[in-house]
Order: structure tokens, then sequence, then C-alpha cells
């Protein structure tokens, strides 16, 4: 089908401006969704795996007796929100740790924040715009002139199950954080 967008690359994110329809080519979906059922189905298992865990470490450093109390404030938090929190829980008993500890939190964290921005893209994508060279639209905005823009993200099967894969490895680097703490 035809694309009617103009193409641009903007601070390393590929950027498209739609100029008077959006058309998608919604047969290349359906080719190739059988891998990214299965990509997208792994990654979004190893990412509640990595919530559920962040949510009994938060309730542990909540209430070490009793997860009730640390269930019940993070029960309607998003993602983002367990991270931050879980930022600030664990900022408290490494601010006057030893510099490696320190470091290791701030890597704990940078990983987690990058796990969640690229679970929002992934679940988030416009998967009916997907091309074969593996990028779709991962955000849309209207600019001050009214102008349509969408940013698209390389999201490939294999991306997202080397994701998968990362989230795994990570799950026993914070296990072992945490036992620093």
């Amino acid at each position: 089908m035809l694309h009617l967008f103009v193409c641009k690359m903007a601070k390393k994110k590929l950027k498209e401006e739609l100029e008077q329809y959006d058309y998608v080519d919604d047969e290349y979906i359906d080719e190739v969704s059988p891998d990214y059922i299965e990509a997208i189905g792994l990654f979004v298992l190893n990412f509640s795996a990595l919530e559920h865990q962040l949510n009994i470490e938060i309730a542990e450093k909540i209430n070490p007796s009793n997860h009730l109390f640390g269930y019940q404030i993070v029960e309607l938090l998003s993602a983002k929100s367990k991270i931050d929190l879980f930022s600030r829980l664990i900022n408290s008993w490494i601010f006057f740790s030893n510099k490696e500890l320190k470091t290791k939190g701030i890597y704990i964290l940078s990983k987690l924040k990058g796990f969640n921005s690229f679970r929002n893209k992934v679940i988030h994508a416009n998967w009916m715009s997907l091309r074969k060279d593996g990028t779709v639209r991962t955000s849309m905005a209207v600019d001050d002139n009214g102008e349509v823009q969408f940013e698209r993200t390389k999201l490939t099967s294999e991306i997202i199950n080397k994701k998968s894969e990362e989230i795994s490895k990570f799950l026993e680097e914070l296990e072992e954080f945490i036992d620093l703490l």
C-alpha cells in the first residue's frame, strides 16, 4: 500500500509527518505475526516476573515482617511509579554505603527504567504499522502547528527476544543487589 509520509531522522529517532492520509500495510504484520506473538508474549511474561519481584522488594522494604502494607501501597502504582518508589527506598539505604554499592544501585535503577521504557514501546506500539525494516510506530504527537508526527522504533522479534533474555539475567542481579542491602 501507498504510504503518504515524509520520513526524516531527528535525534537518532525516525520521525514521520502525516501529510494527509494514514495508510499501513497490514498484510506484512499478518505474515510475521507468529514470530511477534511468541516474542511479545515471552517479553510480557518476563517483564511481569520482574514487576512481581519489584513488588516483593518494595513490600519487604516497607515492612519486613509482613507484605500487607507494601502491597496496599503498590496496588495502584504503574510500573514507572513502582520503580520511582523502589529508587527512593534503596537510595535511603545506599546513601551511607560504599561507592561500589552506590554504583550498583545506579546500574540497577537504570536497567529497571530501561526495561520499563522498552515495555511501553512494545505494549503501546501500533503493530499494524510494522514495516519490513522492523520499525513500528511507538508514539504520536501533534506539534504546535497542528501537524501529526509519528515516532518509529526498530522492534524486531529478535530485539524483543534479546530484551526478554536480558530481563531473565537481570532478575538474578536484582536479587544479589537486594541481598547486599
